[in-house]
């Protein structure tokens, strides 16, 4: 007979909590007029939320809702500059820390978690462009991480470039890579390698 120990059952009691204060987030995405007292406005499309929500996990937010800006007083926020299904992942993350269908968004919503620093969502979306890391696709990649990524992330694409690089250098993707930067840090990766080889 299996015994419990308290530690596991500490542990089981946390996952339940956990999964029911998830639901319950849910449960408030879903419910558009539930509480809500924001607006997100992307292209024609409308978002109840709460304040409260955007700002504990959004620094971005936080500033935004603590001082005397056009959001803060109408109650409106407008993005303009992607999606409304990017923005609906967003959200989703903001409540429950999860993303349902992040694969085909991840570029996208790596450019919107970079604009408001959030680095749960930023880790996600560079996970999920790095397992889909090809040949064909390092080049476009690489230049998402230079603008959004974390530096970490940078050095990851570096050096897959690096290790396929006179595949990848006659991509289309590739012509597109004109960070001077991004340039010389990849030939240093080159360099290095070269002389690892060489002392072999």
């Amino acid at each position: 007979m299996a015994i419990v120990t308290e530690t596991a059952r500490a542990g089981i009691t946390c996952d339940l909590q956990k999964h029911h204060l998830e639901e319950d987030c849910r449960q408030l995405l879903n419910e558009p007029n539930l509480f809500t007292d924001v607006t997100i406005l992307v292209d024609g499309q409308r978002f109840p939320a709460h304040k409260l929500f955007l700002a504990m996990r959004s620094p971005v937010f936080a500033a935004m809702f603590s001082h005397k800006l056009k959001e803060n007083e109408t109650n409106e926020v407008h993005i303009e500059d992607t999606d409304p299904e990017v923005v609906q992942a967003m959200l989703e993350f903001i409540y429950t820390d999860r993303v349902s269908n992040i694969t085909p968004l991840a570029r996208d919503l790596l450019a919107v978690a970079d604009k408001y620093n959030l680095v749960g969502l930023k880790t996600m979306c560079e996970e999920k462009l790095y397992e889909t890391l090809q040949t064909d696709n390092a080049g476009e990649i690489l230049m998402l991480a230079e603008m959004y990524g974390s530096s970490d992330f940078v050095s990851c694409v570096i050096g897959f470039v690096s290790d396929h690089f006179r595949d990848i250098v006659q991509t289309e993707a590739f012509d597109e890579v004109n960070s001077v930067e991004i340039l010389k840090r990849l030939m240093d990766a080159l360099a290095a390698k070269k002389r690892r080889r060489a002392h072999a």
